[in-house]
């Protein structure tokens, strides 16, 4: 006999209404969602958001003990916006060994990135004055914007810091965890369904409750 059925209940309606709130939020991003990885996040739902801020702090957190990319630096603290749309501008160098005002006026519009052409312009032109950035002329006639050595180098010498932070180190590790959680339980189900076993027979309390299995049931009548 249960001692609180009434707790069961309430717990048992919790789980499903918390299982299909991250199911929605994950599908409707063509991300995977099962019961196994539902239970891991809520059971360490704290730590993961605390692991998750932390590293957010430190890698957008320009303090690193001394005088480490003070070039870029000088770049991105004009504005936010101007933060943000360094962040673009470095990306798309990273891929192509040039960009233009009209591929990074592009890319922050797909970044969400609600920015003017014209500014995108006079942040160009900033990092060209920081000497973080070269301008030439292309073919075609506009500006071509590319990196500089000092870019460069600035570059590697906060990814090396970063990369070694306890905070972002501990954060990746529960990034792997996650992940590895979900490759692997997304495996199982799939070999339940091309190669059912025996030792897969007993479904858990959890899959039980959100197959319905403990729904309550209106009488006829009522």
């Amino acid at each position: 006999m249960i001692k609180e059925p009434s707790l069961l209940a309430k717990k048992l309606a919790q789980l499903k209404h918390r299982y299909t709130r991250r199911k929605e939020v994950l599908e409707a991003n063509d991300r995977d969602y099962n019961e196994v990885l539902s239970h891991a996040i809520f059971a360490f739902r704290r730590p993961l958001c605390r692991a998750m801020t932390r590293a957010v702090l430190k890698l957008t957190n320009h303090n690193m003990g001394g005088p480490v990319g003070e070039t870029l630096w000088k770049w991105r603290s004009v504005s936010v916006t101007s933060g943000l749309v360094s962040r673009v501008v470095i990306d798309l160098l990273l891929e192509h060994p040039v960009v233009t005002v009209s591929q990074v006026e592009t890319q922050c519009h797909m970044e969400v990135i609600k920015v003017k052409r014209t500014t995108v312009t006079k942040i160009l032109n900033q990092a060209v004055e920081l000497e973080i950035l070269t301008v030439n002329k292309s073919l075609l006639g506009g500006n071509e914007y590319s990196m500089t050595d000092v870019a460069r180098e600035e570059l590697i010498d906060r990814m090396a810091l970063k990369y070694t932070d306890p905070d972002v180190v501990r954060f990746a590790r529960k990034v792997v965890m996650i992940d590895e959680m979900r490759s692997s339980s997304a495996e199982v189900y799939s070999q339940k369904t091309r190669n059912p076993n025996p030792m897969d027979a007993d479904e858990s309390l959890f899959e039980l409750a959100l197959n319905g299995a403990f729904d309550e049931v209106k009488e006829e009548g009522q």
